[in-house]
């Protein structure tokens, strides 16, 4: 059984980094994110984004409670997007840390042609009893390891770097992330 302090630090990568791996589009994640956001204290805000989002990102976020997209047309002429939904965890930690007055950074890599990653994951009611740092590591044997040079890999080890240069300005950041990614920043870093 792992015992409550190896839990609750199971996210710690620094003395000065914590990492947040969230479900995308799920409510429940929204809300655990917010709460931890509001009671730990942080001075830096990170998010799974490149900064080419930033502008429109935090544009939509001042429109809310009406949703938005932010989109951009990539080399191939597909469009990536954001959603500017508050059921997004990512959005409603940008919607957070802009009211709280902590510094954002969007620290993803820019890519051409972003490559989606699909995974079956369980329902994320579960949060409602479960600590986000159990419902995390139950899902660590599912995910899997990106291959090696992959975008996958690259933006993880992006990431990481990012996270040493907000080093050298902050003492408490928190980056919020995919549940997929979250294990491979970790071992970059």
């Amino acid at each position: 059984s792992t015992t409550p302090s190896l839990m609750k630090n199971i996210f710690s990568i620094s003395d000065k980094v914590q990492l947040l791996p969230v479900v995308h589009g799920s409510g429940n994640f929204s809300q655990a994110v917010r709460k931890k956001i509001l009671t730990d204290a942080c001075d830096c805000l990170a998010v799974c984004l490149p900064p080419e989002f930033q502008a429109t990102v935090e544009e939509g976020i001042e429109k809310l409670p009406y949703i938005t997209v932010s989109c951009l047309e990539e080399s191939d002429g597909k469009r990536s997007y954001v959603p500017i939904d508050p059921c997004q965890p990512v959005i409603m930690s940008l919607r957070i840390a802009r009211e709280e007055g902590i510094p954002r950074h969007f620290i993803d890599r820019s890519v051409a042609s972003f490559e989606p990653r699909h995974m079956m994951l369980p329902d994320t009611f579960a949060l409602k009893q479960l600590p986000m740092e159990k419902f995390c590591a139950s899902l660590l044997p599912s995910i899997e390891r990106p291959g090696a040079g992959s975008q996958h890999e690259k933006r993880a080890r992006w990431m990481a770097y990012q996270l040493h240069k907000l080093e050298m300005d902050y003492s408490r950041i928190v980056l919020v992330c995919s549940v997929l990614d979250w294990p491979w920043i970790k071992e970059a870093y």
